[in-house]
């Protein structure tokens, strides 16, 4: 990571210090975010030149730092100072934040494949689908379209 990427996700993350984050731990944190190219395949390791979700590392940063102020508790200084203190408000910033750059980040999806073998066990451990789906198509590669059924007792 460059020292200008480094500064980017600082700003991004309100850390402009090495006193919670040093670089060592932010670097860690960004790789686990690797983007797959634009078809949403990993390209070859020799082509690839690494690239990394920054919204989805900030989201990430900020969600630890809701959890530390998880425990964050309000106060209140007696009557002659009249003085409020809000520490969960930091909780709820934290969050807000969170939510922000997790919205910001590239959206991500993934083709659902049914299990054969996970089928026949459903089958077998609730006595049908636990959601009966109807009008099987075969035309999708034997997947199924249809509606929902909650069938009562499946669960």
């Amino acid at each position: 990571m460059t020292d200008a990427e480094m500064a980017r996700l600082r700003r991004l993350i309100a850390e402009p210090t090495l006193d919670t984050y040093d670089d060592d731990a932010l670097t860690a944190i960004v790789e686990s975010f690797p983007l797959d190219d634009a078809a949403g395949n990993k390209p070859s390791a020799a082509a690839w030149t690494p690239t990394y979700d920054w919204h989805r590392a900030a989201a990430s940063v900020w969600d630890e730092k809701a959890a530390f102020e998880a425990t964050s508790y309000d106060f209140s200084q007696g009557t002659a100072g009249n003085a409020t203190y809000k520490r969960s408000q930091l909780f709820t910033h934290a969050k807000a934040m969170a939510r922000y750059f997790r919205s910001r980040a590239p959206m991500k999806s993934t083709e659902l494949v049914i299990d054969r073998d996970d089928e026949e066990a459903l089958k077998s451990k609730w006595g049908g689908y636990p959601s009966l789906l109807i009008d099987p198509d075969p035309t999708h590669g034997g997947l199924f379209e249809g509606e929902f059924i909650e069938a009562e007792g499946d669960f």
